[in-house]
C-alpha cells in the first residue's frame, strides 16, 4: 500500500467528471482534485434523459447520486404514457400523426434539467477540492510518472493520474491520440434547434397529452422531439434537420426562425404548431458532433471518460447515460489501486471494458438519427421494420449489467496486476 494517497486529476466538472470525483471520494486511498475552465460549474442546455442503465449506474456509484436523480427527475404526466420512453410517430405525409412505435421500460421517459442536476452534484463535491478557470493548455508526462498539467492562466497542477472529462473539445484526447484524425470530433450533418416553451403556452397549441408526454415526429430528413422537463413546468423542443453538409464557425449561435420554418415547411399540421413555438429569441441553432472511435482510451496514466471519449448523437438518449457508466466503472477500478504503479492497469482495464460499448453507442446513435429521418437503407419508409429495429436497440441500450461490467473491469486489474495476459 502507498505511503500516501494517490493523487488523481479530473479535467472537467461537467456530469460526467462530477460523478467519477464523487465516486472517487469514498475511496480512502486516492485524494481528487477537480479543474474546470469555467469560473462556476454550469451546464448548457435544458434537458437530459436518465435511461434506466444510467439510473443504475448513478444508484452504484452511491444514494447521494441517485437521491439527487430522484429529487429532479420528470416523467411523462399521463398514466397511459408513464413506462413509455418516447411514442415515435410519423410527422408528415399520408401517415401523418399515425403510430410506429413506443418502446417501453421500467421508469419511462425520464428526464431532468441539466443545470439544475449539476448544482444537486456540486453539493456531494468539498469546495476545497474545485479549482476554477483552470482551462487545460497541455499536459507533461514527468520522470517517474507524476503528471503535470498547464493551464491557461500560466498555472500548474501535479498528479499521479488523470481523468480527462474535459468534453467534445478534449485536450486530453488529443493529448492521447496525438495526430491521429480520430483526436477531433467530426459534423455529423445534423443541426438541432432547441427551446424551452412555457408549458401552459404549449397545452394551449397542441393540448395537454401532447405537450406533457414525450414524442418524436418522424419525416423525410428530420425528426422532431418534444418532452416535459423541470418538473413539468417546462416544454423542451428539439426540432433537428439532419440534412446539413457542413458547419462553420460556433458550434452553437441563435437560430434565425425564418429558416426554421422553411426547412420545416413540408410537415404535418401538428409538427407545424411545434416549429412555430420555436419564435422566440432563445431558440438556438446547435451543430452536432461526435467522435471517431479511438484505438484507445487510455496511455499510461491518463484516461479519458463522457464525451471526451465518445461523444455521440442525442437519438438514443444516451450521452449523459453513457458518461455515468464510464464513471462508476473508473472510479471503482481507481478505488482498487494500492500504489501508484498499478494505475495504468486500472485505466487498461476501464478501457478494455468500456470502449467496445460506448463506441457501438455512438455508432448506433448515428444510425437513429437515419432511422428517425427515414433515410437508413434497410428501414427508409418501412414501419414495421422501423419499429422492430427500435425496440431492439432500446432493449440492448437499456438493460446493460452495469455493475456486471464493474466486476468484469476489476477481474482484468487483477490479471493485469498479476502479470497476467488479458488476450
Amino acid at each position: 500500500m502507498s505511503s500516501r494517497p494517490i493523487d488523481v486529476a479530473v479535467v472537467g466538472g461537467g456530469m460526467g467528471g462530477l460523478c467519477a470525483a464523487i465516486g472517487l471520494l469514498k475511496h480512502p486511498n486516492l485524494r481528487v482534485q477537480i479543474y474546470e475552465a469555467a469560473h462556476q460549474f454550469s451546464e448548457i442546455g435544458a434537458g437530459v434523459a436518465v435511461g434506466p442503465n444510467a439510473q443504475r449506474a448513478l444508484k452504484l456509484i452511491g444514494d447521494s447520486t441517485e437521491a439527487a436523480y430522484l429529487r429532479l427527475a420528470t416523467h411523462n404526466k399521463w398514466e397511459k404514457h408513464a413506462n413509455t420512453f418516447f411514442e415515435y410517430r410519423m410527422g408528415m405525409g399520408e401517415k401523418e400523426g399515425e403510430l410506429i412505435v413506443a418502446p417501453k421500460n421500467e421508469t419511462g421517459q425520464a428526464t431532468v434539467h441539466r443545470a439544475k442536476f449539476l448544482e444537486e452534484f456540486i453539493k456531494l463535491v468539498p469546495k476545497e477540492v474545485c479549482h476554477f478557470g483552470k482551462r487545460l493548455d497541455r499536459i507533461e508526462e514527468l520522470e517517474g510518472g507524476r503528471i503535470r498539467l498547464h493551464f491557461h492562466d500560466a498555472s500548474t497542477a501535479e498528479a499521479d493520474c488523470v481523468i480527462g472529462a474535459d468534453g467534445i473539445h478534449s485536450v486530453v484526447r488529443k493529448h492521447l491520440l496525438g495526430d491521429d484524425p480520430a483526436a477531433n470530433a467530426v459534423f455529423t450533418g445534423s443541426v438541432a434547434y432547441r427551446g424551452l416553451v412555457p408549458m401552459e403556452n404549449a397545452v394551449a397549441e397542441i393540448g395537454e397529452e401532447f405537450a406533457t408526454n414525450s414524442f418524436i415526429w418522424c419525416g423525410d430528413g428530420a425528426s422532431v422531439t418534444t418532452y416535459p422537463v423541470d418538473e413539468g413546468k417546462t416544454f423542451n423542443i428539439v426540432a433537428i434537420n439532419s440534412s446539413y453538409e457542413k458547419w462553420e464557425g460556433p458550434s452553437v449561435v441563435k437560430a434565425d426562425y425564418s429558416k426554421i420554418a422553411h426547412e420545416f415547411g413540408g410537415w404535418g399540421e401538428h409538427v407545424t404548431k411545434i416549429i412555430k413555438l420555436l419564435d422566440t429569441d432563445e431558440t438556438a441553432a446547435w451543430s452536432m458532433w461526435d467522435m471517431p472511435p479511438a484505438s484507445t482510451y487510455c496511455a499510461r496514466t491518463i484516461a479519458m471518460i463522457g464525451d471526451a471519449a465518445h461523444a455521440c448523437l442525442p437519438f438514443q438518449g444516451q450521452g449523459a447515460g453513457q458518461s455515468i457508466e464510464d464513471a462508476f466503472v473508473i472510479e471503482s477500478v481507481l478505488g482498487l489501486v494500492e500504489k501508484p504503479e498499478e494505475l495504468a492497469y486500472a485505466f487498461r482495464a476501464y478501457d478494455r471494458i468500456r470502449r467496445r460499448r460506448t463506441q457501438e453507442v455512438v455508432k448506433t446513435s448515428r444510425e437513429m438519427g437515419e432511422i428517425l429521418a427515414l433515410r437508413l437503407p434497410a428501414i427508409k419508409n418501412n414501419l414495421d421494420a422501423f419499429k422492430e429495429n427500435v425496440q431492439w436497440r432500446m432493449d440492448w441500450m437499456w438493460h446493460r449489467d452495469v455493475d456486471g461490467e464493474r466486476r468484469e473491469a476489476e477481474i482484468v486489474f487483477n490479471r493485469l496486476r498479476k502479470g497476467q495476459s488479458i488476450d
